[in-house]
């Protein structure tokens, strides 16, 4: 599991370097190379190295153009909701020992939310918003940014460093009147 962690590591690098040039099939490559590595790491490895592996697939599914977006937000969504899961729950505030994950996949519900407040509506996205809450959620786009606000507090209380500057962002997001 470590080698396949390693690899995927490489190649998901790899795969940033060739996006910021602009190239298309070698990016494609990559990042096929990169998912194996990781779906490989998720299935073999222990919690912490499945977690990893399953939250960086999940950026690899957010970034991907291989499919539409809204399909690509919710599968992101999704694996990063099941490398949460991957992990020993514990009474800290995020309700696990690393908060990288709790702070992915809020991160990623939060965009999805301030997209849809902008009647910018992906469906599929929303429903898994829906379905992930951090807390008690309606299901509203208002209820979506709140809950995100609570897991960001959690994230920041157990470790500073996580999901500072996105807890401002949703934050400020809570005050415009259009949610």
């Amino acid at each position: 599991a470590a080698a396949a962690l390693a690899r995927g590591r490489l190649r998901y690098a790899d795969l940033r370097e060739l996006a910021l040039r602009g190239t298309s099939m070698p990016t494609r490559q990559a990042a096929g190379d990169a998912q194996r590595c990781f779906e490989a790491a998720s299935l073999i490895g222990d919690a912490a190295q499945k977690a990893f592996a399953l939250v960086m697939l999940g950026k690899i599914a957010w970034r991907s153009d291989d499919y539409d977006l809204d399909e690509r937000r919710r599968d992101a969504i999704v694996l990063f909701r099941r490398a949460y899961d991957a992990l020993p729950a514990t009474g800290k505030p995020t309700g696990r020992d690393d908060p990288y994950p709790c702070y992915r996949l809020h991160a990623a519900r939060l965009k999805v939310a301030l997209d849809a407040a902008a009647g910018r509506v992906t469906p599929l996205a929303l429903q898994a918003c829906r379905e992930t809450a951090f807390g008690a959620s309606d299901g509203s786009v208002a209820s979506i940014v709140e809950d995100c606000v609570r897991a960001f507090e959690a994230c920041r209380k157990q470790d500073p460093y996580h999901a500072r500057a996105a807890h401002s962002q949703a934050v400020a997001a809570r005050a415009q009147p259009t949610l």
